[in-house]
């Protein structure tokens, strides 16, 4: 598709009160429209036009937009991505930006057809639009509901099932994003095991879209065209919206957990925006040269989208704080350039056969890939990682194919069984039956349901009961220990072994009331809690090894009489070692081994994250001097313990000698240069668990 002017008019003489001066020209012979969407809104017909030749003349279709298979190709590598990413590979750390890709391709598919339909009809059949879309996304997130309530009610534990019933109900109605954002799941965070719901988070972001969308651009395009504006206002408003989501985006980065960052509909509608704003320029009086600048660009601009997947962190302020606005802008101009030029050679290379296949069923791979590979993990049966990726990566796309030709494809084409035709009033009285039915089997699947407090210590403490004869880890101490949660599920989940994280963010693994400095405010929760929790998991779980970690003993603190502690003086140091020592005694008065880490230093990305210069890093760093006096007081309190505690160090796998690089075996371990992703933290736990059996530890 191309941007030319009508027979007979120049781009000089267009008008602001004329918007259609520039047509939509297809270079496709017969004309198949496009149906919009991503990879979670819909892929198009099944019969793809061929491109005509690059000398040919073009098919005139101003009103409508035409299919190019390279679109489809797009969603191929983005749902490969996401795909690789949540396998876990750590050479694809940035394959997330998957769904940005995904955004950018529904913002752009969607406008373009709310503005063409507009100016074809002077309105939006809004109810067509929307039933369109029921079609499209409604018949495959049935069955997946359906199935993980299935499989929920015949093998997820009990005190597991209410929080599944919640996430599969906002799921159900598309607002799984907030839900997430209200009960705390991080996206990042594994240690406890993953909703095999958490990736419907994207498509209540697409689906809320849905709904608000066409409704602004008819109301806009109205205004706009009384006004002699055309479509100026729907721009402007897209344009703004996108900085303002942006700066949210920017302003909600916490780098310990960004989930609030990375779900929020606020903080990522300035993706869709963008898309949405590439389709008004192709659109638009200067369609012809933004055609021509993306067709350009997108030489450019593929290969930096697709070197992103391989570089871009998902912890880095990066990414929040800017790097996504660079992606998505840039997605918009291969989108763009995509479908101006379907004989360019960028659109050549996305529009290769298995490419087009895969982006065609992008959205149902999309949708079962993450409970199969939820499930998977589970299995109780030890397997490579090599073979596990493969059989996941099989059995998704055996599944989605299905689902493709058998359910989907005939639905959105509006004839789900032979004689059978889904008009709008069919589609408006079935789909609230279809969804009260799917409804109720999550209810039912989930009617067992006990109180999550069964297992469940706080809202960061997971306690995990083994089983008569299992052995059984646990993990307490400060978010750093918390952010190991994923290494040590996965370990835990290879052997049969049961896994307690009750580790909690700003709080020691001693009792201590810390502070920033003089006249500070004092932390005065944490004590009872850490004490609390760390008996509860003595009396409950009954852990054969306790791993230990927490770095905020190098904080200054108070005593119980309220005096000052400055860090590294002798009262200071008097008190973290008693705090210590009845850590010690509380944490192996069930027989539990203790392995207590060595304060890790913080690397490199810490300051440059904050500023190298900066008074937080060099104030942090100054701290981390003080880590050999910690060390030396472990060393002190081990041999009273009698062999219960051992003191090991890792200091020498994240760092080389005195300084701590943010880049460790190719990859960042710790973007924040603190705390460990869930795909590091499946690379370090090993190598924690093989130092603490070097130190004669039994593990299992």
């Amino acid at each position: 598709m191309a941007l030319r002017p009508p027979a007979g008019s120049t781009p000089a003489s267009a008008s602001v009160t004329e918007p259609a001066t520039f047509e939509l020209v297809a270079y496709v012979d017969p004309p198949t429209t496009h149906d919009g969407g991503t990879g979670s809104d819909g892929s198009p017909p099944a019969a793809a036009p061929t491109p005509a030749p690059p000398n040919s003349t073009p098919t005139r279709s101003g009103d409508r937009l035409e299919y190019v298979p390279g679109l489809d190709g797009l969603r191929a590598v983005a749902v490969g991505s996401v795909l690789l990413y949540h396998l876990g590979l750590r050479w694809v750390p940035g394959g997330f930006l998957g769904v940005d890709l995904f955004f950018v391709l529904s913002g752009f598919l969607i406008t373009s057809l709310l503005v063409l339909e507009y100016r074809r009809a002077g309105g939006i059949r809004l109810a067509n639009f929307w039933a369109r879309r029921v079609r499209r996304l409604l018949p495959a997130a049935l069955m997946v509901l359906t199935a993980v309530s299935a499989y929920g009610w015949a093998f997820t534990p009990r005190d597991r099932l209410g929080v599944l019933r919640l996430d599969a109900l906002w799921t159900l109605f598309y607002g799984a994003n907030w839900r997430f954002v209200l009960s705390g799941q991080s996206y990042f965070d594994a240690f406890a095991t993953p909703s095999p719901l958490r990736h419907a988070w994207s498509l209540a972001i697409e689906e809320q879209f849905y709904l608000l969308w066409p409704l602004v651009v008819l109301g806009l395009m109205t205004l706009g065209r009384r006004r002699g504006r055309g479509l100026r206002p729907l721009a402007v408003l897209a344009a703004v919206g996108a900085t303002v989501s942006a700066v949210l985006m920017a302003l909600a980065y916490n780098a310990a957990d960004p989930s609030r960052a990375y779900y929020g509909t606020d903080t990522r509608v300035f993706e869709l925006f963008i898309g949405a704003g590439a389709a008004m320029a192709l659109l638009s009086r200067y369609g012809a040269r933004f055609s021509r600048l993306a067709t350009v660009l997108s030489t450019v601009a593929l290969p930096l989208v697709v070197v992103s997947f391989f570089v871009v962190d998902d912890h880095g302020v990066t990414y929040y704080r800017g790097g996504a606005v660079v992606f998505c802008v840039a997605s918009a101009l291969v989108v763009a350039g995509v479908q101006q030029a379907p004989g360019s050679p960028i659109a050549r290379l996305v529009s290769l056969p298995p490419l087009v296949w895969l982006g065609k069923i992008s959205y149902g791979v999309y949708l079962w890939h993450w409970p199969i590979f939820v499930w998977m993990d589970s299995f109780p049966y030890p397997m490579p990682h090599r073979a596990l990726s493969l059989l996941k990566l099989a059995i998704t796309l055996l599944v989605a194919t299905a689902s493709f030709y058998l359910v989907e494809q005939p639905i959105r084409r509006g004839r789900p069984v032979p004689g059978v035709t889904l008009t709008n009033l069919r589609v408006a009285a079935t789909a609230p039956v279809a969804i009260a039915l799917v409804a109720g089997v999550v209810l039912a699947g989930t009617a067992n349901a006990v109180p999550a407090q069964a297992t469940s210590g706080t809202p960061q403490g997971v306690i995990v009961k083994k089983f008569p004869g299992q052995f059984s880890i646990a993990v307490t101490g400060d978010s750093i220990a918390r952010s190991m949660g994923a290494g040590f599920q996965s370990v835990s989940r290879e052997h049969g072994w049961a896994f307690s994280n009750i580790a909690l963010d700003g709080c020691p693994a001693i009792a201590y009331r810390r502070t920033d400095g003089p006249n500070q405010p004092v932390e005065t929760e944490c004590p009872k809690r850490v004490v609390d929790l760390q008996q509860r998991l003595v009396d409950e779980a009954d852990p054969d090894v306790i791993f230990v970690h927490s770095r905020w003993e190098l904080n200054p603190g108070v005593d119980l009489n309220g005096r000052y502690l400055e860090t590294g003086t002798p009262e200071h140091l008097a008190v973290i070692r008693r705090g210590m020592e009845d850590t010690m005694r509380r944490l192996t008065s069930g027989g539990a081994r203790v392995v207590w880490i060595s304060t890790l230093p913080a690397s490199r990305a810490y300051c440059e994250r904050v500023g190298v210069n900066s008074a937080k890093c060099a104030w942090k760093t100054a701290n981390d001097k003080h880590i050999p006096q910690l060390d030396a007081l472990l060393d002190s309190l081990v041999p009273e313990f009698g062999g219960k505690v051992v003191h090991i160090s890792m200091r020498d796998v994240l760092c080389d000698g005195d300084v701590c690089p943010a880049i460790v075996d190719g990859m960042n371990p710790r973007p924040d240069g603190h705390h460990f992703t869930a795909q590091t933290a499946k690379w370090f736990v090993p190598k924690l668990i093989a130092r603490a059996m070097a130190a004669g530890v039994r593990m299992g």
